[in-house]
């Protein structure tokens, strides 16, 4: 399956923020992420293609 990672503080936004940035930076690939509010749970979710 794909990682997930969940967060359901207020410190959603920073650290998704940044461990979106360590992603991209890592893997360079596409991601999906799915974020209502930041008060409401951030999933998000990568693509395992090759790995």
């Amino acid at each position: 399956g794909a990682p997930a990672v969940v967060a359901n503080s207020r410190q959603a936004n920073e650290t998704r923020t940044i461990w979106l940035r360590l992603v991209l930076l890592e893997f360079n690939k596409p991601y999906l992420l799915q974020c209502a509010e930041l008060a409401k749970p951030c999933i998000v979710l990568l693509p395992s293609s090759q790995q």
